[in-house]
């Protein structure tokens, strides 16, 4: 074939794999291939082709020959180290990104333009998923900082989340936002930020609120034109509920909602969007709860919101929030005429779409500032969550301290908690009580290796003797049997974002949890579980108070015995354990935005 020829032939073959015509493309490339064996084009191509049928053996040769015709490509070596990756030859990949990112750096070699760096994003999202979070960040520091993507960097600031380094998760995701491909990209960003400075101690509950009212004003939607409620006779004169959810599936989410929507189908209509596509056994569980079910995962957010607004709700419950790449712009639409979130979130909307939010009375007190809350506050009588495990769990046995002659205090909240004031509380309760060890159980410690020496620095600048501290990690099936809390006498809480679905896991394991309460929502949930079992005092109002605290709950062997045995009995039988007293309570609090739900 002649050079003209070749580059037709090419042309056309990339244009035919484009529309999904791989037999074509794959054919073409081969006959180039004969002629000009080395030709890197033909190569990459017929690695990707081979990638795509995961025949990662056959792709890495071809990518390997594309490399070697034209070492000047960073598309050929980033796809050739993805594809290693995913062979398993990680040590490889990572030489050939480095050597690749130096020659980018030196002005060797050049970029054509930024989609030759996807698979560099691919290789980074491929160790993200296998949890080397440490070796992520690296890669991502290699690049020249004028070539990393948005996605890219998003990948760098979820990687510091799980390593417990929020604040520069947050740093990650502001150099992000200017580089977004696109308007929801921007949004998703942005969402992401947000959650990540809930964690930030150094950021203000005003701060944060400015930054969701920020968010609203750049990403919000046009409001769709008002649809007539449906009170028709179909749906028995019951209002029409619909709840917009990521967490249709095996969530810690459904160790609330599972068990509530049966409660909930005695007031409602329940209609259900499920946005997001990885979809299980508990999912199958959920649908079987709703009239409606729809699969919105797959639709644009517009296409969503006229799905939702076709339903003729009277009400839409959000339970995403900005978490877990939620799309809160579905919400902008106005689908449904009233619209409010519950418990998928530690903090207000910041959404002029959003009329309300379910809480209490504990979590958001009426004399708190609302100057940090977009939406009114539907305060229930009672707690705003209710419990029940997601199957079995272990059996709490006897209290360590008995056998070890020592207090354990102990952690599983996500690292990324782990703020500065966390730590000095931690380090305020071994100061409190000599002898005392603090145990903190998370997977990244054993996924990672670099995580446990990043978190042991953290904890050494923090003052805090790591001869005193055990660093553990515990797998999906011991995470949820609860087992890790059956090697604690007391658990401590973090601060400003305190735990929920763990601190209602310690309660149920008999373990109480102490903390330090503040001013926002953020700093309260677990205050409002421990009131709902009688232990509001656990919930301190500043590290003065709860040094006093600890100290005493330590003194008391007899008291933590006792709770021991009957704080999980405490939840199920008290209201924690009473979904239909919860179901009553936001029925009625409900009744106040829309009167026939009353």
């Amino acid at each position: 074939m002649r050079d003209k020829d070749i580059r037709d032939a090419l042309r056309q073959a990339v244009l035919r794999q484009g529309r999904g015509d791989y037999a074509f493309a794959e054919a073409t490339y081969s006959r180039i291939l004969r002629a000009s064996p080395a030709h890197p084009e033909a190569n990459f191509r017929m690695g990707l082709l081979a990638a795509a049928a995961r025949e990662f053996a056959d792709a890495v040769c071809f990518l390997e020959k594309a490399v070697l015709a034209d070492p000047s490509s960073p598309n050929y070596a980033f796809e050739l180290c993805h594809t290693q990756a995913i062979l398993g030859r990680t040590e490889e990949a990572l030489e050939g990104f480095r050597s690749t990112c130096a020659r980018l750096r030196s002005g060797d070699v050049q970029l054509a333009d930024n989609r030759q760096l996807i698979p560099a994003a691919r290789l980074v999202a491929h160790l993200l998923a296998r949890r080397q979070y440490c070796l992520c960040l690296e890669l991502v520091a290699a690049l020249p900082d004028a070539l990393v993507s948005a996605e890219l960097l998003a990948h760098a600031a979820s990687a510091f989340m799980q390593l417990g380094d929020a604040r520069a998760a947050a740093g990650q995701l502001r150099k992000a936002l200017p580089r977004a491909a696109c308007a929801e990209d921007a949004a998703q960003l942005h969402s992401r930020l947000l959650s990540s400075l809930v964690a930030c101690d150094d950021v203000t509950p005003v701060a944060l609120h400015a930054e969701a009212l920020r968010w609203d004003g750049l990403h919000g939607l046009s409001p769709m034109p008002p649809s007539a409620p449906a009170k028709s006779s179909p749906d028995g004169g019951l209002p029409r509920l619909g709840i917009i959810s990521r967490s249709f599936r095996r969530h810690t989410t459904a160790t609330i909602l599972l068990p509530l929507l049966p409660e909930l189908a005695r007031h409602f209509t329940l209609f259900a969007y499920c946005d997001e596509r990885l979809q299980d056994d508990y999912t199958v569980r959920y649908k079987s709860l709703f009239k409606g079910w729809r699969d919105v995962s797959a639709l644009s957010e517009v296409e969503a919101a006229s799905c939702i607004r076709a339903d003729r709700l009277d009400i839409l419950m959000d339970i995403n929030g900005h978490l877990e790449a939620a799309r809160p712009r579905i919400l902008t639409c106005r689908p449904a005429p009233v619209q409010v979130h519950y418990m998928g979130g530690p903090m207000s909307l910041g959404l002029a779409s959003v009329q309300y939010r379910i809480s209490d009375n504990f979590a958001d007190p009426v004399d708190c500032s609302s100057a940090d809350s977009s939406e009114e506050i539907l305060r229930l009588p009672r707690c705003m969550f209710a419990f029940r495990p997601l199957g079995e769990t272990a059996d709490p046995g006897p209290a360590p301290e008995l056998a070890n002659g020592y207090i354990t205090f102990g952690s599983c909240n996500a690292l990324c908690k782990a703020s500065d004031t966390t730590l000095a509380m931690w380090k305020a309760a071994l100061d409190a009580v000599p002898g005392s060890r603090l145990e903190v159980v998370r997977d990244v410690f054993d996924s990672d290796p670099g995580a446990r020496a990043l978190f042991e620095r953290r904890l050494g600048r923090a003052g805090i003797d790591l001869s005193r501290v055990g660093l553990r990690s515990q797998s999906s099936t011991q995470l949820h049997s609860m087992v890790a809390y059956s090697g604690f006498d007391i658990t401590l809480d973090s601060y400003p974002y305190c735990g929920a679905t763990t601190t209602l896991d310690s309660l149920w394991m008999g373990v109480p949890v102490m903390g330090i309460k503040g001013g926002r929502f953020s700093t309260r949930t677990s205050a409002s579980l421990l009131e709902a079992v009688g232990l509001g005092e656990l919930a301190c109002d500043d590290m003065d108070s709860f040094v006093t605290c600890v100290r005493g709950m330590c003194a008391e062997r007899d008291r933590r015995v006792r709770l021991r045995a009957e704080l999980g009995r405490r939840v199920v039988e008290g209201e924690l354990g009473n979904f239909a007293s919860l179901a009553d309570a936001i029925a009625t609090a409900l009744g106040k935005t829309f009167p026939v739900v009353a």
